[in-house]
C-alpha cells in the first residue's frame, strides 16, 4: 500500500490538538515520557508531511491519541478498524459510534426502544422535512430578490420582509412546531389507548421541551 505522507502528518497535527497539546514541544515531551525522545523539529518535519516517523515513534503517539496504527498511517478515517466498520455499515461518525459504547445499560435500553419503534422514524422524516422545508423557504426569497430589477425596490424589499432575520425566525418556528406536532400527534395516537389523558398531556409538554432544544441546535 502508498501511504500519503501529507496526510498521515495532518493526522499526527489534528490528534496532538484534539489531545490538548498545543504545540511539537508538548507532544515531544508526551512521547519521552513514554521512553522515547524525538525532537520538536523532527515532529515538526512529520507533521509538514515531510518524512514518516520511525514504528516505535508511531506505536507511541497510537497509544497517546488511543487509535489504531491503520488510522494514523491514513488506511482509514475512524480511530478504530472496529469502529470503521460500523461506519460503513451505519453511516455514524466516528463520535456518535463512541457515544454509544459509552451508553450506560439504562440508556442503551431507551435507545434500543427507540429505534424499534416507529414513533422515532416518524420523528426524523419530520425533522427532514423541516430542514428541507426552511431551505426551500431562504431559496425561494432569494429568488425573490434575484428578479426583482430595481435595486432600490430590492434593497426595501430586503429591508422590510424577504430576507429578514425575523422573517426567517417566524418560518423556522413554525417548520419546528409542525414537527414536534406531527411526532407527538403520532406518539399520542399510538398509545392513547394505555395513556391517560394526564400522561398524554405531560408527555407531549416534555416532547417539546426536549425537541425545541434540540432543534434551536441545528
Amino acid at each position: 500500500m502508498t501511504y500519503n505522507f501529507k496526510k498521515i502528518g495532518k493526522r499526527i497535527e489534528e490528534n496532538r490538538k484534539q489531545l490538548g497539546l498545543k504545540s511539537a514541544d508538548s507532544l515531544s515531551e508526551a512521547i519521552e515520557e513514554q521512553g522515547a525522545y524525538y525532537s520538536r523539529q523532527l515532529i515538526r518535519v512529520w507533521e509538514r508531511g515531510e518524512d514518516v516517523p520511525p514504528e516505535k515513534a508511531l506505536l507511541i503517539m497510537c497509544n497517546l491519541f488511543q487509535c489504531d496504527l491503520g488510522y494514523l498511517l491514513g488506511e482509514y478515517d475512524c480511530k478504530t478498524r472496529t469502529n470503521t466498520d460500523i461506519a460503513e455499515e451505519t453511516g455514524l461518525s466516528d463520535t456518535a459510534i463512541e457515544c454509544l459504547k459509552e451508553m450506560n445499560d439504562e440508556s442503551k435500553t431507551v435507545l434500543n426502544f427507540l429505534l424499534e419503534d416507529e414513533a422515532l422514524w416518524v420523528l426524523l422524516e419530520n425533522m427532514s422535512k423541516f430542514e428541507n422545508a426552511y431551505k426551500n423557504y431562504i431559496a425561494a426569497l432569494q429568488n425573490q430578490l434575484d428578479n426583482l430589477e430595481d435595486e432600490d425596490a430590492a434593497i426595501n424589499q430586503a429591508k422590510t420582509y424577504v430576507i429578514s432575520d425575523a422573517a426567517k425566525g417566524r418560518m423556522k418556528e413554525y417548520c419546528e412546531d409542525m414537527v414536534i406536532r406531527n411526532w407527538t400527534d403520532h406518539v399520542h395516537s399510538k398509545y392513547k389507548a394505555t395513556i391517560s389523558e394526564d400522561k398524554r398531556r405531560e408527555h407531549s409538554a416534555k416532547s417539546k421541551q426536549i425537541l425545541h432544544a434540540q432543534l434551536q441546535e441545528k
